[in-house]
């Protein structure tokens, strides 16, 4: 692995070098931070081949290139997804996960899988559940498996389930999430080699798309070629599925869900180029049903059966039929990094739109401008308590600016932020801070 950093610019389709890495990396996990940083994880370095053990973060704005963190005891291709600027959970492949702060190099909210280390499986957010995680398949070194588990980091003692299991084993295979909010698993193997003497695992055919209200898996079409280790699957922006590669397969192919052939599909007509956070912007579109939803799905960046950034984020559901339509931005940060979206309109029968790109900008007022009030009403009172009463135990609606329903700073909307306003509230307890919001929004 090399230490040379480049920044690519899509608009001129340019290359610029930038300040290097202190090691080279091979094999590296990157991840995009709601403050817009970006942090690197592992990779084989260039003098030893050992794996780098030093976490850096490297800063578009600063100027002055990577900053090293900690070191820290990482396999190639760790699992990361970005809770906070500071929380990252790791889901593996080694059967031991927490969520990680990277700047104090603590672990938190450990917890082991059932099935055991998960070496060249998958994970991906599970859409519209903030702070849920699952993982997909993989193998312990000994077998391929086809179970799936889900962990809920809003738990204060978190712990992984099984769910549903795929209908084949799988390594090497692939997770996409689409417009509708489900997921779907292309490609992989379904066995590991015995010994060289033997043929090679047979490929999985089968598409299966997984349902997270229902959390069942249902078979989809078959490829035809195989997927298997350095293959790659990304959504496009007309919310077909792109497969290509695998190692000496120089093909690809396109999947088109089911919902492509429901019926007409939404169509839109005017959106903005950029959005902030926490401020509305307009949208209009036309669509065959009253009932649709919004929602943004962050560009892929996938290698090696991880696809770094992905995440979705659900932004209204509207019952007024089309036109011309207020949405509000995403929360926060911590639920929408900052970059690059597809948005997408989805109407009541799951037909998406196609979408447009938009820009997610750090250039927004702050939302929290009266931290504690949750309910959005400009002042704090026993409104916001019974607010997250219902959001907290009955799934109510996400505080308006999950930054003022975080009142106590800890990063994720809880109980503790009831118990925090009741003692501001009828104890004189200590003012609300604008905290980072994030998990429970």
């Amino acid at each position: 692995g090399i230490k040379d950093t480049h920044l690519f610019d899509p608009f001129s389709e340019t290359w610029t070098r930038v300040a290097d890495m202190a090691d080279g990396r091979w094999y590296p996990t990157m991840v995009s931070l709601p403050d817009g940083k970006i942090v690197v994880f592992s990779g084989l370095n260039e003098l030893t081949g050992d794996v780098n053990q030093d976490i850096e973060i490297y800063d578009p704005d600063s100027g002055t290139g990577w900053r090293f963190i900690a070191k820290t005891n990482m396999p190639l291709y760790p699992r990361m997804a970005a809770l906070s600027p500071k929380d990252i959970f790791f889901s593996g492949p080694t059967q031991g996960t927490a969520i990680i702060d990277i700047e104090n190099l603590l672990a938190y909210k450990a917890s082991t899988m059932n099935f055991g280390p998960r070496w060249e499986g998958t994970s991906v957010l599970l859409p519209r559940q903030p702070g849920k995680v699952m993982v997909i398949g993989g193998h312990n070194r000994v077998t391929v498996t086809e179970t799936v588990e889900i962990i809920d980091l809003n738990d204060s003692i978190p712990a992984w389930s099984y769910t549903q299991p795929l209908n084949s084993p799988r390594m090497h295979a692939n997770a996409v999430i689409l417009p509708d909010g489900k997921i779907v698993v292309v490609g992989g193997e379904n066995s590991l080699p015995v010994d060289d003497t033997l043929a090679p695992p047979a490929s999985v055919y089968d598409a299966e798309i997984f349902d997270p209200e229902t959390e069942t898996w249902s078979v989809m079409a078959a490829m035809q070629r195989p997927r298997e280790y350095h293959s790659t699957a990304i959504l496009l922006p007309d919310a077909r599925i792109l497969l290509a590669g695998s190692n000496g397969e120089f093909t690809a192919e396109i999947f088109s869900p089911p919902y492509l052939f429901l019926g007409p599909r939404p169509i839109i007509q005017s959106a903005p180029e950029e959005i902030s956070y926490a401020t509305n912007f307009e949208l209009q579109f036309t669509s065959p049903t009253d009932t649709n939803a919004v929602s943004l799905i962050r560009l892929s960046s996938v290698t090696h059966s991880i696809n770094m950034d992905q995440r979705f984020v659900p932004l209204a559901d509207l019952t007024a039929g089309d036109g011309s339509v207020t949405i509000f931005g995403p929360a926060s940060a911590n639920l929408a990094p900052p970059g690059y979206y597809m948005l997408f309109v989805v109407n009541s029968i799951g037909v998406p739109s196609r979408s447009v790109m938009v820009r997610v900008t750090t250039a927004a007022p702050n939302c929290c401008v009266n931290p504690g009030d949750a309910d959005g009403s400009g002042s704090m009172n026993i409104s916001d308590i019974t607010y997250l009463i219902a959001r907290i135990f009955a799934s109510g609606q996400a505080p308006v600016c999950c930054a003022e329903g975080d009142a106590d700073g800890s990063g994720a909307v809880n109980i503790a932020d009831i118990t925090y306003l009741i003692a501001r509230i009828f104890a004189a307890g200590p003012a609300p801070v604008c905290g980072p919001g994030g998990i429970g929004c």
